[in-house]
């Protein structure tokens, strides 16, 4: 990945561990955020007494260090996080005891907890998360026997594609790196024609941050040229250099066709 200029279109506040690990892979990290984040109020969004807390972003717990005094209240109340970026940060913000789902993903909290309680017996759990988050693990937490408290912590907001679009065709950029369905459907919104996206298909390549990201790419006709295996700074600049390795197996191809 030496020399790839990648843009990342996640907020810049929350994109210094990519950045980092592409600098040290010889990449150049380009910010063209096309999402912005905004932490809302979380007084008295919190029970005091919960069986487990989930986060399953670093957004929820930056809201939350807003207000000392909640975040003083709930220290005590076991948690489990998604990803190590999450884990750093509860332990950053206090929290007594911090585990780290095996997997990745959201679908690695449910499967940390079943593995240790099996089902629930009314036991709360509080799962703060984003305005767009779905509700698949509240849902499957709930038929599992226990009560969940799912506040809203913060709003995902689109941003305009312009500035990545205007970098995209002045040939400036190699690799759009997705980390969100949201980022996806801005960066679609800007195409404005097919012959725009045709156009810009041909001559970048797309990583996305994992499934259900991808999932988005596709509804939006956007080709998924590599997918990270787990939503962290290491899978996303081990997905990078898989690209740039079959780039450059595709020019080798090229070369002994010709």
């Amino acid at each position: 990945m030496k020399g790839m200029r990648i843009a990342l279109t996640r907020p810049v506040e929350t994109s210094a561990n990519w950045s980092g690990a592409i600098r040290k892979g010889g990449g150049y990290p380009l910010h063209f955020p096309l999402v912005e984040i905004r932490l809302l109020p979380v007084d008295r969004l919190v029970p005091d007494q919960a069986f487990l807390i989930i986060f399953t972003s670093v957004n929820a717990i930056r809201a939350l260090m807003q207000d000392a005094r909640m975040l003083n209240a709930i220290r005590h109340i076991p948690v489990v996080t998604v990803g190590s970026a999450s884990c750093a940060a509860a332990k950053q913000a206090g929290f007594y005891t911090v585990h780290e789902a095996e997997t990745k993903r959201a679908e690695g909290v449910f499967s940390w907890i079943e593995a240790r309680f099996l089902h629930g017996r009314g036991e709360r759990i509080v799962y703060p998360r984003g305005n767009l988050a779905d509700d698949e693990l509240a849902n499957r937490l709930t038929a599992a026997g226990y009560q969940v408290v799912a506040p809203i912590f913060y709003e995902t907001r689109a941003l305009s594609a312009e500035g990545l679009l205007t970098a995209a065709r002045r040939g400036r950029i190699d690799v759009v790196t997705f980390a969100s369905g949201s980022a996806v459907t801005a960066f679609a919104a800007g195409w404005h024609t097919e012959r725009m996206r045709v156009w810009l298909d041909g001559r970048l390549q797309f990583l996305s941050i994992g499934p259900q990201t991808s999932n988005v790419m596709r509804a939006c006709n956007l080709r998924v040229d590599e997918q990270a295996r787990a939503p962290d700074s290491a899978s996303v600049v081990a997905a990078l250099q898989r690209l740039a390795l079959n780039k450059k197996d595709e020019a080798y191809r090229r070369h002994e066709d010709d």
